[in-house]
């Protein structure tokens, strides 16, 4: 599970908060699903989408890379629901 999460942690039409966390885990922690919209994610696991490398800057992406724990919230967006 832990390896489709870091693939797409986040679906087309899903809006989503995102905590980064820079805490000492033990060794072997992988992804959690706590919820249908909310998921642990390792810092191991998590690969930042590429896009996101333009918009928050180089200096901005290494803090996100810093972090060893994501927090993530989501649902699905009420105008893609309709779709």
């Amino acid at each position: 599970m832990a390896q489709a999460l870091s693939q797409s942690w986040i679906a087309d039409g899903e809006k989503y908060a995102l905590l980064g966390l820079s805490v000492k885990l033990p060794e072997g922690l992988r992804g959690l699903d706590l919820s249908p919209h909310f998921s642990v994610i390792s810092g191991s696991d998590f690969k930042i989408p590429d896009e996101w490398r333009e918009w928050l800057g180089s200096i901005r992406v290494e803090e996100v890379e810093a972090c060893d724990l994501f927090i993530v919230a989501k649902v699905m967006s009420a105008n893609h629901l309709g779709c």
